[in-house]
């Protein structure tokens, strides 16, 4: 089925490639996959789209805290 299919590729793709975040924002996915959690009597679909939710969310946290990192390192050097 191409939700479970969709769902599980965009889970499987996020931790290998980097530009999928990317991908996933500008094509307006997270409501998608939001909107796939209520789907009641389609548990796989559910579990594929909470699994790609979190790689979302673990993504967004790395970027941000690298970019916390560079940003400190960088203040620390012109100090």
């Amino acid at each position: 089925d191409l939700q479970l299919q969709t769902a599980r590729k965009l889970r499987q793709l996020l931790p290998t490639n980097k530009e999928m975040l990317h991908l996933i924002q500008e094509k307006n996915w997270i409501p998608t996959l939001l909107s796939w959690l209520n789907l009641h009597d389609r548990p796989a679909v559910q579990m594929e789209a909470l699994l790609a939710l979190t790689n979302i969310a673990e993504q967004c946290a790395q970027q941000s805290y690298y970019q916390n990192q560079n940003g400190e390192k960088q203040i620390s050097q012109n100090s």
